[in-house]
Parts: structure tokens; C-alpha cells; sequence
């Protein structure tokens, strides 16, 4: 299985390359093409591995630039799904799986998460905290802050900077508008009304 996911990723990191390649080329007959297939490729990966994955939008005639950058985006996220980067930290989601006794068949923290969704307690909050600690949720901090900016969304606060989860409904695999930056007081401060 972990073969098939592996081999999956690579295809279709391959052929973004190669819609790349069309672009500089002026192949733009091709590169239409090439876009539908991708998607249904990525659609069909990401129903397969439980994920939101980002779609390639179709290339309008001056948008060269724009429609580079977001080939780029999508090889990007695709990687960090499933890419030979993902090696050590599909190790450390293995050894999670076998702490909480769980099929070891899981290869991202999102397929553990979604074993602990509806589940309370120990072994949950275990996953949350690995999940949190890991360089896959640090890759998306990093993602977001360079997006936005370190600033806080409530005070415009430039200390003490934390990203915050609006929603934890695609937690290991989020989008950007699951997340808000917030200083540490603003955070806190929303956590103690949420709990009240």
C-alpha cells in the first residue's frame, strides 16, 4: 500500500513537472490537457489518503506567472503529503502507531488523527501533542506566518507569535483559513472563553 501511495505522489509530481515544462515550451494545447488529468489523478489521491488536496486551476492566457507558482504550490503540498522528504516522518508516525497499538499501516498523522477523531482521552490527546511537536505541523506554521505575516489578527501584536486552529475538522492536513495568527495573550484569551 505504502508502495502504491509512493508511487502515486511521484506520478503525479512528474506530470506537474512536465505541464511546467509545456508552459515554458508553449505547448498550451497540451497543457489543457495535461491540467485535466492531473486533477482527476490528484482527486483520486487525495480521496485515498483522506486529504484536501489543491487542484490545478486552468492556465488564462497572460497568467503564465501566476499559473507557474500555483504548479509549483500543488508539487509542494503533494510532497509534503507524500513525498521522499516524508520518509523520517512517516518513521515517527509508525512508532506513534505501534505507542497506541494501532495498524502501523497509517503513514501520515492525518490517517492516525482520523483513527482518534471521535475518540476522548489519553491516546488522543497523545496524537494531538506528537501532531503539534512534529516538522509537518511546523512546515505549516511556517507556510501560514510567511503567507500572512507574524502579526496578530485581533491586536496587531508582533510578539510571541502563535498559529491558532479555528477548526481541528482537517487537523494534519489543513488549509489556510483553518488557521489564525495570534499573540500569546490574544490565544490564551480565546481559549479561556471558549472554555467558559
Amino acid at each position: 500500500m505504502e508502495r502504491e501511495y509512493a508511487l502515486e505522489a511521484a506520478n503525479i509530481r512528474a506530470m506537474l513537472t512536465s505541464i511546467n515544462r509545456r508552459v515554458t515550451n508553449k505547448q498550451l494545447k497540451s497543457v489543457a490537457k495535461m491540467t485535466r488529468k492531473v486533477n482527476r489523478k490528484i482527486e483520486a489521491f487525495a480521496a485515498k489518503m483522506s486529504l484536501d488536496l489543491p487542484l490545478v486551476s486552468t492556465l488564462e492566457g497572460s497568467q503564465v506567472d501566476t499559473f507557474r507558482s500555483q504548479l509549483k504550490a500543488v508539487k509542494e503540498r503533494v510532497e509534503s503529503v507524500y513525498g521522499p522528504k516524508c520518509k523520517a516522518k512517516r518513521a515517527k508516525v509508525t512508532r506513534l502507531c505501534r505507542k497506541l497499538e494501532l495498524d502501523t499501516s497509517a503513514t501520515t498523522y492525518r490517517e492516525v488523527i482520523l483513527q482518534f477523531a471521535n475518540t476522548p482521552g489519553r491516546e488522543r490527546l497523545m496524537v494531538y501533542n506528537a501532531y503539534m511537536s512534529s516538522n509537518a505541523w511546523a512546515k505549516v506554521k511556517r507556510r501560514v506566518l510567511a503567507a500572512r505575516g507574524a502579526i496578530c489578527s485581533t491586536c496587531g501584536s508582533t510578539a510571541n507569535i502563535h498559529v491558532h486552529h479555528k477548526t481541528y475538522e482537517r487537523l494534519g492536513a489543513e488549509l489556510d483559513e483553518d488557521l489564525e495568527i495570534l499573540c500569546k495573550p490574544c490565544h490564551m484569551q480565546l481559549h479561556r472563553r471558549k472554555a467558559s
